[in-house]
């Protein structure tokens, strides 16, 4: 049995067999989207944005700070301008070679959501109404509260564009909010048989069984699959004025998302300079201490505990690793002399290493590499080590402190220019 959370701009629980009910409710839907200008959609969510850090309740929520600064005009417009390369929605403009180009949306997008991060699932669905299309949101149970609270404020939003006023509630006919269990093959299997555009996002098995849905010969699908990140600290970083800064923000990237995501590191490299990385270490451990408890003592479980007091063991006992570790399970720091990419463990459970030169970490890059934080002193090194890296497979690379900042192109993908049809009229 399927639960639709939301439906026609409409909140109310209710049980349904399939997805026949909500596809031709979006579909009636798509022509909201179509007669709103996209600058209309951008004046709706800026203003959203404004109201969350105004409504105590909202602005108390998991990365509601966020996804405030996330929806400003400036942002939104970037990501716009970025995807689209001035394209326009449903009007013939000059391309560039010769022939006119029109954005069209593709119609309906079904959204698998992995669940091990709260607001994943909205800005999925931003992608949406960036995109113009209608939105089928399978939510994951422990996070239907939270989407829907957001939902909420966002269909009380009223905003002027263009000498007109426009409506989050519009907005909210063009989504359906559903949740069902993963075993229910023949739910699965019309949630993607609904869709024009399907956005996945998740681990390995859940990718692979998406990959074996049924979907339509026409369907475009965009997977945001399993990733790596790290991050890397040249001599000259570990020696300078501001490497304790440097060291704060690597450890708010550290223990945001409990180390869930695929944005999240898991070792740092730093360049060997006149600090031994003991002390680099206990540096890091006063960072990682000083952190919102909240986000230091995220809830662990015991299958997770238990890799954490297994990995602490082994290098205690061990005289050649060495480790900084609280009492507490909030953060665990591993020392070691091996040049290579840690298998995670997540629990704020990151590995420091020292290596002669940041190239040693340069044949470690796979693609299966999201996004490399850096902190390289010298401008032209840092271009220079950030092409090498693309080279193998890297899609960001980014200062320590915003390897989770939710930009496009993401994981190597400009995700709003494929939730689209690009068509062109030649003369």
């Amino acid at each position: 049995m399927i639960t639709i959370h939301l439906q026609n701009g409409t909140f109310a629980t209710k049980k349904a067999n399939d997805f026949d009910a909500s596809v031709r409710v979006l579909t009636r839907a798509t022509n909201v989207l179509r007669d709103m200008p996209l600058a209309a959609i951008v004046e709706v969510l800026h203003t959203f944005g404004r109201n969350i850090m105004r409504n105590r309740e909202l602005a108390a929520l998991p990365g509601a700070g966020y996804i405030a600064l996330w929806l400003s005009r400036e942002n939104l417009l970037e990501l716009i301008e970025v995807n689209y390369r001035g394209a326009q929605f449903h009007s013939y403009t000059p391309g560039p070679t010769g022939y006119r180009i029109c954005l069209e949306p593709r119609g309906i997008i079904s959204h698998f959501v992995a669940g091990n991060i709260p607001h994943l699932t909205f800005f999925s669905l931003m992608l949406g109404l960036l995109s113009k299309n209608a939105s089928l949101v399978k939510v994951p149970g422990e996070h239907v509260s939270y989407m829907l609270q957001l939902l909420r404020a966002l269909g009380a939003v009223r905003a002027r564009s263009g000498g007109r006023t426009y409506s989050g509630r519009d907005l909210l006919k063009t989504i359906v909010v559903a949740s069902f269990s993963s075993k229910q093959v023949a739910a699965a299997e019309g949630f993607s048989l609904a869709a024009d555009a399907r956005i996945v996002w998740g681990g390995a098995e859940a990718v692979e069984s998406i990959k074996g849905l049924p979907e339509r010969a026409h369907t475009e699908t965009i997977i945001f699959g399993p990733k790596y990140s790290f991050g890397v600290f040249d001599a000259a970083s570990v020696t300078s004025r501001d490497f304790e800064q440097l060291l704060a923000k690597a450890a708010s990237d550290v223990v945001l998302f409990n180390q869930m995501a695929c944005s999240s590191p898991h070792v740092y490299f730093f360049e060997k300079s006149r600090f031994p990385l003991r002390r680099i270490g206990e540096m890091l451990a006063r960072a990682l201490e000083t952190m919102p408890e909240r986000l230091k003592r995220s809830r662990t479980s015991p299958e997770l505990g238990m890799r954490i007091l297994n990995e602490r063991a082994r290098y205690l006992l061990d005289p050649k690793l060495d480790i900084i570790a609280p009492k507490h399970m909030g953060w665990s720091i591993f020392m070691n002399t091996d040049v290579a990419l840690e298998e995670p463990i997540q629990g704020g459970s990151i590995y420091l290493k020292e290596v002669r030169s940041l190239a040693e970490v340069v044949p470690l890059i796979t693609r299966k590499i999201q996004a490399v934080s850096v902190a390289i002193r010298s401008p032209r090194a840092r271009v220079q080590f950030a092409e090498e890296i693309a080279s193998r497979g890297v899609d960001r690379v980014v200062p320590h402190g915003s390897l989770h900042d939710f930009t496009l192109p993401w994981d190597g993908v400009p995700a709003l220019s494929r939730l689209v049809r690009w068509t062109i009229l030649k003369d």
